[in-house]
């Protein structure tokens, strides 16, 4: 996805936060679901650029993160749009 959001002159940038693997492995910190901690601090460096329009700074989360990004935006009101691709909600469902 990043890739075709910069062949579109857009920036991109990726991050991962608290109980994903790097961060789990490399600085050990669990799972938290106040995800507007993790994604406010990356929006604070991106109005730190400048080539980033702060009016246009958008969130893209899948599986999970889609789960998360809602309650993100909710508490950072500086994101304009944002994307929330769910996961799979009941995996019975699914099976």
């Amino acid at each position: 996805m990043g890739k075709a959001i910069l062949e579109r002159g857009m920036n991109v940038i990726t991050y991962e936060g608290p109980g994903q693997p790097t961060v789990r492995r490399k600085q050990n910190f669990g799972f938290i679901h106040e995800w507007e901690k993790v994604v406010t601090p990356v929006v604070d460096y991106l109005l730190t650029r400048p080539e980033v329009d702060p009016k246009s700074i958008g969130l893209l989360r899948y599986s999970f993160g889609g789960m998360l990004a809602p309650r993100a935006a909710a508490f950072e009101h500086r994101l304009a749009p944002v994307f929330a691709v769910d996961g799979v909600y009941e995996f019975a469902s699914v099976v």
